[in-house]
């Protein structure tokens, strides 16, 4: 719509354009002839382009509102958009903090837990003897380390005594290249 306005604007201005070219031609054409007609004739064209002038500073007024307007409404537009663009990330936030409430919840209970079998474990088993995993050949072998210590000078007992070094696989079982 406002491009619309904008080319009549510059139809009206071609129009005055041509107009008045038009004008000073046939001014000199009935100069010669007629001064009386010329004057008449130039008192027409001043009112015709005084009108012209208030019809294209009318359009132009108009123009000018009609951007004002148009650049409000997107300005309104805009803010809305920045609103509900905050709100969802308010929301976002929320969200995410009632996951990660939840999640620290969940890893409470699992230490919780974890601290009921570890007590459960020493009852049954001294405190200073800890379970020993070892893989052997691809057997996982379960026991206590006083168990393969009780032999010191076995190669088991070597092995658990701390002189040497272990090999342990990604879940820290012990390697034993040997028949189980």
């Amino acid at each position: 719509h406002l491009e619309s306005q904008l080319r009549r604007h510059a139809d009206h201005q071609k129009l005055l354009s041509e107009i008045s070219e038009r004008a000073s031609v046939e001014l000199e054409s009935m100069k010669s002839s007629q001064d009386t007609a010329v004057q008449e004739f130039e008192v027409e064209m001043r009112d015709f382009l005084q009108r012209e002038e208030q019809k294209i500073s009318k359009a132009s007024a108009e123009c000018d509102r009609e951007l004002q307007l148009e650049h409000e409404r997107f300005l309104e537009g805009l803010c809305a958009e920045k609103n509900a663009f905050a709100a969802a990330i308010e929301e976002e936030e929320r969200q995410l903090e009632e996951d990660h409430r939840r999640e620290l919840a969940r890893i409470e209970g699992v230490q919780v837990a974890w601290n009921q079998q570890e007590a459960e474990l020493r009852r049954f088993y001294p405190l200073g003897d800890e379970v020993v995993e070892v893989c052997v050949r691809g057997v996982v072998i379960s026991t206590l380390k006083s168990v393969l210590t009780r032999a010191p000078e076995s190669m088991l007992g070597l092995l658990f005594s701390g002189r040497h070094s272990i090999h342990l696989d990604s879940l820290g079982r012990v390697v034993l290249d040997r028949d189980p």
